[in-house]
């Protein structure tokens, strides 16, 4: 459990807080209270605490100068501001002091409950990636012997958001009722698909225990399985990332059997084999030699044909995920005025993201996007429609990214009907005026988070968004991780980190 502490001088406030929230629900629990900023800090030295609520004005010191000092040997807690206050300088001080979130008094549940869910998945994740960390280096040490992993996908987009907490509170109710010692960490969601992974620690439970387990929570969220879950061998305490690995590699096959509720291994398709591999290799070569030719309505038809042949239930998600890369690569061949690096990026990021395979219910709307998209690419090479006026808008707003860009205010700018616009450009470039205004301000986030040391909320400010809250979703749905994540990943270095966090190529 993580430990919170509450800082208010009033005691009523500091009680109806800790009474009206679900602690456990978060995996916290409130292990400490002070009235006032200098009370808290002596408490820190005695009671470490993983997440601070502290009111801004409280006699002795207040709840700014408190985070000062917090700040200079506790760089990594999570703190909450509350206020009954609502004055923006204290909202900007709160902000460059590194917190989570900036609540007006009374502070309703609404609004701290998806903050504390935000904190304990960043957590979670913290965690996780130290336990995966130390595996390289060193045994960890898990209360008991054996692992395994479960990886769920929530089908539901409105549950997404609460399903974390519910997903746990459930495996251990129904683990409870075989009677066996095991602990659960819940790892937060893996993508923008919804998706979960529960670590398990147990000591004699099998696998067949685990599915069963697994199946029961399925059954809570209804049918058709609105939950889809997958789970892992029982492993040794230190292959936690074998674990994870299994668990999602196994779950993204979900798309080829909608009506089942728990994945097993043999509904996983087989690797490619090496004869299989030289005729794709031989395939894509030849698509290669038309796209020179500038055969394009040929390279069109044969891609389709690939694309169909291979999203099949017989092959693997890494042999599907292999085909998709490899057709990224081929396409980014045609001439550089369809594929400027930054729309192709834009058009395509849904492939570049984290485990995009589990993001797709049914295998037919993978064929679809797939032959849609590069279709699109392939008919703009055929009849050079990449024209002036598409070419004017993107300009327009690649330079204007951090403008609060709406269509109607475009649309003025070059003297044209809205409608008309919005259907040339999607026509012309395969995307609509506002996801391409949404990816040019995601592209450039991505080049501040990893070129630059502004803050996320600074960052958010920068590409047009007026605060870190609203941005931070557009960029996780978008980007597949959080900005946090995406500045952690480049940091490592992508290939380490995914290495770390997600299924291995």
């Amino acid at each position: 459990m993580y430990q919170v502490m509450i800082v208010d001088d009033e005691k009523y406030i500091r009680k109806s807080i800790i009474n009206r929230i679900n602690w456990d629900s978060f995996g916290m629990t409130v292990t400490a209270e002070a009235g006032n900023g200098r009370e808290a800090l002596e408490l820190l030295k005695q009671t470490p605490v993983d997440v601070i609520l502290a009111d801004i004005r409280m006699p002795l010191m207040d709840g700014l100068e408190f985070l000062r000092e917090v700040r200079k040997s506790h760089q990594k807690l999570a703190c909450i501001i509350m206020s009954a206050y609502n004055d923006f300088s204290y909202a900007q001080n709160a902000i460059h002091l590194g917190v989570e979130g900036y609540l007006l008094k009374p502070v309703e549940e609404e609004e701290l409950e998806p903050l504390l869910q935000k904190i304990a998945d960043n957590l979670n994740e913290n965690r996780l990636a130290g336990m995966m960390k130390e595996t390289e280096k060193s045994p960890v040490t898990l209360p008991l012997p054996q692992i395994l992993a479960m990886a769920f996908s929530c089908e539901t987009e409105a549950k997404t958001t609460t399903a974390g907490p519910e997903i746990k509170s459930l495996i251990n109710t129904c683990g409870q009722n075989t009677g066996l010692p095991f602990f659960t960490y819940q790892i937060c969601d893996v993508c923008r698909s919804g998706s979960f992974v529960y670590l398990i620690n147990t000591k004699q439970m099998d696998r067949q225990t685990a599915s069963g387990i697994a199946e029961e929570v399925c059954r809570h969220f209804g049918k058709p399985p609105s939950l889809t879950a997958a789970v892992s061998e029982i492993l040794e305490q230190t292959e936690i990332k074998q674990a994870v690995t299994q668990s999602l590699a196994t779950l993204k096959h979900k798309m080829f059997h909608p009506e089942v509720s728990l994945i097993s291994n043999v509904c996983c398709g087989h690797s490619l084999s090496a004869e299989e591999s030289d005729q794709l290799r031989q395939r894509l070569d030849q698509l290669h030699r038309n796209i020179l030719k500038e055969k394009y309505r040929c390279v069109e038809t044969d891609l389709n044909s690939l694309i169909h042949n291979m999203i099949r239930n017989t092959y693997s998600s890494a042999a599907i995920e292999h085909l998709v890369e490899e057709i990224l690569i081929l396409l980014k061949r045609l001439p550089d005025a369809i594929t400027n690096n930054q729309d192709f990026n834009i058009l395509y990021h849904k492939f570049k993201s984290q485990d995009y395979l589990l993001s797709y219910r049914y295998a037919e709307d993978l064929k679809k996007e797939l032959i849609w998209l590069t279709g699109h690419v392939l008919y703009a090479a055929s009849t050079d429609k990449w024209t002036d006026v598409a070419a004017a808008l993107k300009n327009y707003i690649q330079n204007h990214y951090s403008d609060n860009l709406g269509l109607t205010d475009i649309a003025g700018k070059f003297h044209l009907n809205a409608n008309y616009i919005s259907t040339l450009f999607r026509e012309q470039t395969g995307m609509t005026l506002c996801s391409y205004i949404e990816g040019v301000k995601m592209e450039k986030a991505k080049q501040l988070l990893q070129e630059s040391s502004l803050s996320i909320t600074e960052i958010a400010l920068e590409t047009g968004y007026s605060g870190s809250n609203y941005f931070s979703k557009v960029f996780k749905k978008y980007a597949g991780v959080s900005p946090k994540q995406y500045r952690k990943e480049n940091e490592m270095g992508a290939a380490n980190y995914r290495e770390m966090l997600s299924v291995q190529r």
